[in-house]
């Protein structure tokens, strides 16, 4: 919904389902905001849920986990201008953002998972 309500209709998918939400909910989109991270919420929730099916599937804090953030991390870190080795457009917010979710995702895992073997 953060694309649909966020982004412009210059978004391939939006001019076709932004329509549809104005007709719907009788608004016009896309609505306007000055929360800056508004456009990388989906990068946290993405982050989010991997960490997380990560923890629930693993339990515990090892490699594995260290493995999954570097896949998460290492990336965005390589779009920057002075290392460049990915081609894109690198982002703090989006480091940040993806930070926020992992964290999350280990505090939520921890504070409401245990190994079933323990």
């Amino acid at each position: 919904m953060t694309y649909v309500l966020f982004y412009p209709s210059t978004i391939f998918i939006n001019k076709y389902i932004q329509p549809f939400f104005e007709a719907l909910l009788l608004i016009e989109l896309p609505f306007e905001t000055s929360f800056k991270y508004i456009f990388n919420i989906p990068t946290a929730i993405w982050s989010f849920c991997f960490i997380f099916s990560i923890l629930l599937i693993s339990y515990d804090i090892d490699w594995v986990l260290y493995l999954a953030i570097s896949l998460i991390i290492i990336p965005e870190l390589m779009q920057h201008h002075k290392v460049n080795l990915i081609q894109g457009t690198f982002d703090i917010n989006d480091l940040i953002m993806n930070s926020i979710g992992i964290i999350t995702a280990v505090f939520i895992a921890k504070k409401n998972y245990q190994d079933p073997a323990k």
